[in-house]
């Protein structure tokens, strides 16, 4: 299997795995009713992994942009994602009138979304750690040409 299909295997993986844990963990979600885990949180200690999903969808889309892109432009691909993540997490600070100049949607995802420095911290990690993977695959592929 080429590396290309293996690094999107990865990220889709675990973007599925940052989907799952707001099915799973995120209240209130119906999903971990239907599943009956909604007490998964105290019980397992998981509400210390609230910052997961944001780790692993921008190492995620990081990668797979970069793959879309035919492995070019790396640095478009860091820092849209870089942008638009910390930008929909700063905006869960915004209140108020402020919310109006926003179409309904992303109002509403601010609106209703808790700002948190620990998704902030993961979602630079991630960038941090996706752009280790990047210049690794670069630096293979050049050693082995």
């Amino acid at each position: 299997m080429n590396e290309d299909r293996v690094l999107s295997l990865v990220a889709i993986l675990l973007l599925m795995i940052g989907i799952g844990y707001y099915l799973l963990f995120r209240t209130p979600i119906i999903a971990s009713y239907w599943f009956g885990v909604q007490e998964w949180h105290s019980r397992f200690g998981l509400y210390t992994l609230g910052w997961l999903p944001s780790f692993v969808h921008q190492f995620s889309f990081v990668l797979l942009t970069w793959i879309a892109l035919d492995k070019t432009h790396e640095s478009f691909a860091i820092w849209f994602w870089l942008m638009v993540n910390s930008l929909f997490e700063f905006g869960q600070v915004l209140k108020g009138e402020v919310l109006g100049y926003f179409p309904n949607v992303i109002a509403n995802y601010f609106k209703n979304g808790t700002f948190a420095r620990e998704d902030l911290v993961a979602i630079w990690i991630a960038t941090l750690i996706a752009y280790g993977v990047i210049k690794f695959n670069k630096k293979e592929k050049n050693a082995r040409a």
